[in-house]
């Protein structure tokens, strides 16, 4: 078999092997756990029913980013002057630009993703391949679309809080999502292996370095015991603000079962 179908099928075992992962943690953690009681006797909120196996997961993922991935992120940003860091995030925000007008046409923005086709092309020429933003002054601002909001946008609003291994913070649906965008990016298919493993390399030292200001202001807001629940607040709220363009409805509040609901203003159009 040629070497160049070996590499595909191997990218396509990877990534096959992730939905696998990323299904068989939810459907281990419904089947294994049930809602239980937090340490201040409330009940545990709705979005988060596998709780006790997303705290494991959570606690793991942060040992490993202690020990390895955040002194990455700190060598980098020791040795990387702040305008090539910029560079650096430019350009392989400009790489995921294909995958944003991908989910843009599934989700039927064709007015943005002929906007986000624009950009791409521009920052990939006058942008020397996307280390300088020469589109968002141009009046091409940057667009954020993937697979978990395309889901969304066709119909799967909701879904229950995961950790992944690594990853982090998801749920269900953008699970799935996150496998499709894997395949959709094109540094997945980049022929040159050890190329494209050291620009992944490089991606996850600048995106680990980018967020080292956003981990002080997370350690000011929550402490050590908290981190959890702020973390998977702060994502739940994110994703239902992107999922719904930035205007989400104001849904029922979780209340205890002794309290009755008040109604839910209705979704502004």
């Amino acid at each position: 078999m040629p070497k160049h179908r070996r590499q595909a099928l191997l990218r396509i075992f990877t990534l096959l092997f992730f939905v696998f992962l990323s299904t068989e943690i939810a459907v281990a953690a419904e089947s294994s756990t049930k809602p239980e009681s937090a340490d201040t006797g409330s009940q545990v909120v709705s979005d988060d029913p596998y709780r006790p196996i997303n705290i494991r997961v959570y606690e793991l993922n942060d040992t490993f980013d202690h020990l390895l991935i955040k002194p990455l992120g700190l060598v980098y940003q020791h040795v990387t002057p702040s305008p090539l860091r910029r560079g650096v995030t430019n350009f392989f925000s400009n790489l995921g630009e294909p995958r944003v007008i991908f989910n843009d046409l599934l989700q039927g923005k064709g007015r943005q993703a002929v906007s986000d086709f624009a950009r791409f092309g521009v920052n990939s020429t006058f942008g020397v391949g996307g280390l300088f933003d020469i589109a968002g002054p141009w009046g091409l601002p940057r667009h954020n679309e993937d697979f978990g909001q395309t889901l969304g946008a066709w119909g799967w609003k909701k879904s229950n809080y995961v950790v992944l291994p690594i990853l982090g913070s998801s749920n269900v649906r953008d699970s799935i999502g996150t496998a499709v965008d894997f395949v959709t990016y094109p540094l997945f298919w980049y022929p040159d292996v050890a190329t494209r493993n050291w620009l992944y390399l490089l991606q996850l030292a600048n995106h680990r370095a980018n967020l080292l200001d956003a981990e002080a202001v997370l350690e000011q807001a929550a402490g050590e015991s908290e981190r959890y629940d702020f973390v998977r607040e702060a994502y739940i709220q994110h994703r239902r603000n992107v999922i719904y363009n930035g205007n989400p409805p104001l849904d029922l509040p979780y209340l205890p079962d002794n309290e009755s609901p008040v109604p839910a203003k209705k979704h502004k159009k």
